[in-house]
């Protein structure tokens, strides 16, 4: 999920889905530093974080990481 997302906010966004599926995975991406997430205290229950831009295999590789977590 983004950060910024059209007319709504990607922190907001994730802690509604951790609210009703506590157990859910969550994967960031943004322009925005990581340390948004941080700032809006959203660290835990963030499964992973990846800087935009991003290539493909990145994007694979942070998706697994996250489901093996």
């Amino acid at each position: 999920m983004d950060i910024v997302l059209p007319g709504d906010n990607g922190v907001e966004l994730a802690r509604q889905i951790r609210d009703e599926f506590p157990d859910q995975r969550i994967l960031f991406m943004s322009a925005y530093p990581k340390e948004v997430l941080w700032n809006e205290g959203l660290r835990d229950g963030v499964e992973e974080f990846m800087a935009k831009p991003f290539t493909s295999d990145v994007l694979i590789r942070a998706v697994e990481a996250a489901l093996q977590r």
